[in-house]
């Protein structure tokens, strides 16, 4: 290959690159356009009869996407690509695709108005997952279930009231997204190069007309918005980790040495080599997509480290974002798929719920209340229990009693009044978790009052997101229509 030949296959790269998101950016270009000649048009920077034969321009290259289109890394980026065909189609009008405006803007506006779509997106599926999750929680949440610390029986609780744990940091996550999602929906356009232009261009009018809550205030500060892909991805981030914890979880409790929950077929692979084997493949993929975004994060964050005014702190972001938005819509998406086929064993969870002595924690609360012992002293006198007996039935045993009442006198110099029922009592998984009853404790009424108020909190962001959805839609429609 020749020197020359190579060269210019390498000054070709950089477009190449800027190519490869062009189906994702190819409507919100158009809608950006749309925005921008309405804009000229309100200015009279345009003339109305020639900025209803440009309208009509526009909107013929959209219906004709980046296929048809042909994008070719000679002649540019996206932006490039796309004047080159106004003037070829129409010369004599084509110098309006970058009256006051540089192809940075262009692209960006188009970034925030795809982000808004995808995380709109995002929010619903979110909300279903939360919807699917609180409703399994309420048909379990008096099933026992061995909670665990460290993988070590802690204390007993229900499958439902476990399940209600990983809601809440979801539903933080809803909140965190629409307040992101807020920063998204402002306009970064009419601003000239990056200080301002001295053409009379309404930047609250372009906002309005492309369905943006505002302007961003800052001319220099809406050309680059570095910090935006940031937050986008961060808020991301805490997503794919909450479910990636479901999904280490459920690869535990799916297994034959807990043998907690089954999966549907759907959820699972068979060995091709190990005919015992039924594998929880979705939980695999769906934990191998959030490992993506977490890298995807770290990624834009690097490329973020640049002086102002640089475009590498955007390039990774046109792609890394939407894929992103994409790869955790997939994974919540999986997950329902595997929450609707999820099958509880409801006897072995409450059998080894019954197995171990996991309401030692009970005890200890016991000698503080009804020996009037200090915290430390009952715990002592606990753990040494613990250590001398056999844990699994020794609770249930008058030695298991005995034992204790040894090591209660030498502690204390005195004897227990515990009776052998009570001492039975204290390590019932059932009655130790309907005593857990103060707000968002394990008993099943306690667990109830958590999935109301849940229930409460994801039907107000469900209104506020439609609410803005609808009104976001409504706006590109008119723009679309020319009304």
């Amino acid at each position: 290959m020749s020197s020359r030949h190579s060269d210019v296959l390498a000054s070709l790269i950089p477009s190449r690159w800027e190519l490869r998101a062009a189906d994702r950016y190819w409507h919100w270009y158009t809608l950006a356009d749309l925005g921008h000649l309405k804009m000229l048009t309100r200015a009279r920077l345009v003339r109305a009869e020639e900025s209803r034969s440009i309208r009509s321009d526009i909107l013929k290259l959209g219906k004709m996407g980046p296929t048809e289109l042909k994008l070719m890394p000679e002649t540019g980026d996206l932006f490039k690509n796309r004047e080159k065909w106004f003037k070829e189609n129409s010369p004599s009008r084509y110098g309006w695709v970058s009256t006051g405006r540089a192809r940075r803007e262009v692209n960006t506006i188009a970034f925030h108005l795809l982000i808004r779509e995808m995380l709109a997106d995002l929010t619903s599926a979110l909300l279903s997952l939360c919807d699917d999750l609180t409703s399994e929680s309420g048909k379990y949440r008096s099933v026992l279930f061995p909670d665990y610390t460290y993988t070590q029986p802690a204390q007993p609780g229900t499958f439902g009231h476990y399940l209600m744990s990983f809601v809440s940091p979801l539903i933080r996550d809803l909140q965190r997204l629409q307040s992101c999602l807020e920063r998204v929906n402002q306009c970064p356009g009419g601003i000239g190069s990056t200080n301002g232009s001295p053409l009379p261009l309404d930047r609250t009018y372009l906002a309005k007309v492309l369905g943006f809550s505002r302007a961003v205030l800052h001319a220099r500060d809406a050309m680059w918005l570095p910090d935006i892909p940031v937050e986008v991805l961060s808020v991301l981030t805490s997503i794919c980790l909450t479910i990636s914890r479901f999904s280490d979880d459920f690869h535990v409790w799916g297994s034959e040495e807990f043998g907690y929950v089954s999966f549907a077929p759907l959820a699972t692979r068979k060995s091709v080599i190990m005919p015992q084997k039924n594998n929880p493949y979705l939980l695999s993929f769906a934990r191998g997509l959030f490992a993506e975004v977490l890298g995807r994060l770290n990624g834009v964050a690097v490329a973020g480290r640049t002086a102002t005014g640089q475009i590498d702190n955007r390039l990774g972001p046109y792609v890394q974002v939407p894929a992103a938005i994409e790869a955790t819509n997939d994974g919540v998406r999986i997950l329902r798929l595997v929450i609707s086929g999820l099958r509880p064993n409801i006897d072995r969870m409450k059998q080894r719920a019954e197995e171990s002595a996991i309401g030692a924690s009970d005890l200890v609360d016991l000698l503080i209340c009804q020996e009037r012992l200090d915290h430390p002293t009952a715990y002592q006198i606990v753990q040494e229990w613990v250590a001398l007996s056999s844990l699994r039935g020794a609770a249930q045993t008058g030695p298991g009693l005995a034992q204790l009442q040894k090591c209660f006198s030498s502690a204390t110099g005195r004897g227990l009044s515990l009776s052998l029922k009570q001492f039975r009592l204290i390590f019932s998984p059932a009655r130790m978790v309907e005593s857990r009853k103060g707000l968002g404790g394990a008993s099943p009424p306690a667990t109830l009052k958590v999935i109301v108020e849940t229930k409460k909190q994801l039907r107000e962001i469900r209104l506020a997101r439609d609410l803005k959805y609808r009104k976001i839609k409504a706006l590109e429609k008119k723009l679309l229509s020319g009304r």
